[in-house]
């Protein structure tokens, strides 16, 4: 695309906005093609989410995990 409008304005033309928005128009974007692509891929696939497992959480400076310490600690467990 880059080479064809040089040579556009090489001969003296004129690039405008309307240059490229009606050529843009009947294309599809890669995100829109990926989609399709994933959609075409996954037809007829048999779901198997319902057995898999969530990840446990053991970053240290979490939450969920300050919380599980502090209450060990209470009890007189210690951990880690």
């Amino acid at each position: 695309k880059l080479t064809k409008q040089r040579i556009y304005i090489k001969n003296r033309g004129k690039i405008e906005a309307r240059d490229f928005k009606d050529k843009d128009r009947g294309k599809g974007s890669y995100g829109e093609y990926a989609e399709r692509i994933i959609e075409d891929a996954c037809e007829g696939a048999i779901d198997f989410s319902i057995f898999e497992r969530r990840e446990p959480v053991f970053d240290g400076s979490s939450g969920t995990q300050t919380l599980i310490r502090s209450l060990s600690m209470n009890r007189g467990i210690p951990l880690s």
